[in-house]
């Protein structure tokens, strides 16, 4: 008997059951757990891209760019520690003391005098029209040249006193980033504000130590320019007594006065007293004042006592006396009108003098009283 004959397996065949055996699993990756850091070999990869980018920037011109990649490359020093990560880091140290090198902060429009000087801005027309606000220009140095520097942050903030000021802005492409002072929280104190670029990647603040602006607002001097005026039925009295007077309560209220006859001013005084702002300016540079305090004194006619038909040598007259405190921009800070004040004399001029004294000595008598309310006024 024959044995059985085995079948002839082919070349097809024998592949398909090759491709039936089991191999061995290929290995796989495993995936990183989310939140695990980065390995210090990827990070310095990470700062080696960002100093290339960084000379990139410098070379197009894109300064903030620059600064932005090296602060950066600082951080992953920081984050990292390696030997590596801060060797890279001390690279981008050095470039960015090179680009400090090169950086000048120079104050904005209206903050220069005729002779190129930073003049200072007026504490008391901060948040009004006209009034200075901090403004810089960021340029980078080549020499004789300068370009400017667009979208880098500046930092504004108070190096003393306080108050509403924007904490950043960007500049524009001329460089020039403007601030908003809207207020001061004691415009009586003065103000300093420092601008300085300040560059902030990842929570990490980087500051170019010797490029910075400071802007100083100067509070009002307490210089008071003090004018009086006695006007009686002849006119303007000469060298009015009530100006020392006033002078006097004003010298305790923190003011340093300084008298002046308003009959001397004429036609002037009037507008003066009634606010006239080109009036008020000139008085107030003419006497190097921050305010002026103007007192009229009025008296009416003498008029003779009669009774039953008969005049007798009594005779009375009645004082009107104002006192108003103006800035030197024309702004009212304290005002008080004294009803008339009757004076009494037995003659007609006696009684006009005698209401000028009364009228003196009432006025006086109500400064001292509201010392502490000026003193208030004039802080505001």
């Amino acid at each position: 008997m024959r044995a059985p004959t085995l079948p002839i397996l082919t070349a097809a065949t024998i592949l398909a059951l090759a491709g039936c055996v089991s191999a061995p699993p290929a290995p796989v990756s495993s995936p990183v757990p989310p939140g695990t850091a980065p390995s210090a070999s990827s990070r310095s990869d990470e700062q080696r891209r960002l100093l290339e980018a960084g000379r990139a920037a410098l070379d197009s011109n894109h300064t903030a760019e620059a600064v932005r990649s090296y602060v950066t490359v600082l951080v992953l020093a920081r984050e990292d520690g390696s030997a590596e990560t801060a060797r890279l880091g001390a690279q981008a140290e050095s470039e960015l003391e090179r680009i400090g090198n090169r950086l000048s902060l120079e104050p904005g429009d209206g903050w220069l005098s005729p002779e190129g000087s930073q003049t200072a801005g007026a504490a008391r027309s901060v948040g009004k029209e006209g009034g200075l606000q901090p403004s810089v220009f960021l340029f980078e140095n080549f020499g004789t040249a300068k370009s400017p520097v667009a979208d880098a942050p500046i930092r504004f903030e108070f190096l003393r006193g306080g108050g509403v000021l924007t904490a950043s802005v960007s500049t524009d492409v001329y460089g020039r980033a403007n601030a908003i002072l809207s207020r001061l929280d004691s415009p009586s104190a003065g103000a300093v504000i420092r601008a300085y670029p300040a560059f902030t990647v990842r929570g990490f603040t980087y500051t170019f130590r010797t490029v910075l602006r400071d802007f100083s607002y100067l509070p009002p001097s307490n210089v008071a320019k003090v004018v009086a005026l006695e006007r009686g039925p002849e006119g303007a009295v000469q060298n009015p007594q009530v100006l020392d007077s006033v002078a006097a309560v004003l010298k305790g209220a923190g003011m340093d006065p300084s008298p002046l006859d308003g009959k001397l001013l004429g036609a002037g005084f009037d507008r003066a007293f009634g606010g006239d702002p080109a009036a008020v300016r000139s008085l107030a540079a003419s006497a190097g004042a921050s305010y002026l305090a103007f007192v009229v004194s009025e008296s009416s006619p003498a008029r003779q006592m009669e009774y039953g038909g008969k005049k007798y040598n009594i005779f009375t007259s009645d004082c009107k006396t104002t006192i108003r405190i103006l800035r030197d921009d024309g702004t009212l800070v304290f005002a008080l009108p004294l009803d008339p004040i009757r004076g009494q004399g037995g003659t007609a001029t006696g009684a006009v003098s005698d209401a000028f004294l009364k009228a003196r000595e009432a006025l006086t008598a109500e400064l001292n009283r509201r010392i502490g309310e000026i003193r208030k006024a004039l802080e505001l």
